[in-house]
């Protein structure tokens, strides 16, 4: 995965999930996100994890993912891992 690709998974997260602590881990074929924060709306978070699955699926062409979310009280934390 090359280096204007990287920037532009990290500048979607960071889009999509504003005030979260956040950090990536990138690969050949695989991209793993973990991101943690305060939650306001859960729906609204998993519309996001939903909108950075899809656009980062079609802009990397990585078809496979496994998502584990946490949400306790009104903190949340996830991983998102995609791969081919």
């Amino acid at each position: 995965m090359n280096d204007n690709m990287k920037k532009m998974i990290e500048k979607k997260a960071k889009l999509l999930f504003k005030d979260a602590e956040m950090s990536f881990s990138f690969g050949d074929d695989k991209i793993i996100f973990r991101a943690e924060g305060m939650l306001n709306d859960i729906l609204q978070l998993m519309e996001g994890i939903a909108n950075f699955v899809e656009s980062t699926e079609k802009f990397a062409g990585l078809p496979n993912f496994d998502v584990v979310l946490s949400v306790q009280g009104t903190f949340y934390s996830f991983e998102i891992e995609m791969y081919r």
